[in-house]
């Protein structure tokens, strides 16, 4: 398995090159520095096996940096936005009288996977992009665009926050609450 710190080809130099103003650093004997590998594709994942879509149990929650590659990307952005999809239907669709905790928090909970790659995706194409990377970026712009507006624009889900809006004086709101609503 190759990393996506390989693929996207991470700067040769050494930290020493760096500090000494791109100079080569002596190598101690024991030192062994080698360059990117290559950048090869590999065939697609079966779909549970996405490491993007996982749960993290390292450190801190920490991403598993170099158990992807940059061919995960899709398909976890494809899987987390239907995913985030359901929730949302599933949320507009309630037949219960809408409160903070069903519709406004329940919102603020549904598309975690999409948020986690995401954030994986953007913070790796702002420091170390790629072309195949970049091309993944603007496939997914308009993607993420028209989702992120067909969320805004749901009838449905707007009748629910709007109703909770309109009763916001007679239920018990905290007032960060109320400032949300």
């Amino acid at each position: 398995k190759q990393s996506v710190k390989a693929e996207v080809g991470k700067s040769t130099k050494t930290a020493g090159e760096r500090s000494s103003g791109g100079k080569p650093a002596a190598k101690s004997a024991k030192s062994k520095t080698a360059g990117p590998k290559p950048s090869t594709r590999k065939p697609a994942r079966r779909s549970g096996s996405n490491p993007l879509l996982t749960g993290w149990g390292g450190p801190f929650e920490m991403p598993p940096f170099g158990r992807y590659t940059a061919d995960d990307f899709r398909p976890a952005f494809d899987q987390a936005i239907a995913e985030h999809k359901r929730q949302v239907a599933r949320i507009a669709s309630a037949r219960t009288k809408p409160t903070f905790v069903n519709t406004i928090v329940a919102l603020e909970k549904a598309g975690r996977a999409l948020n986690r790659v995401s954030r994986i995706f953007y913070n790796l194409t702002g420091a170390d992009t790629t072309p195949e990377l970049q091309g993944i970026e603007r496939e997914m712009a308009p993607r993420l665009a028209q989702h992120g507006t067909e969320i805004a624009l749901n009838p449905e889900l707007f009748r629910r926050v709007d109703e909770l809006y309109q009763r916001r004086d007679k239920v018990k709101l905290t007032p960060e609450q109320r400032r949300v609503l």
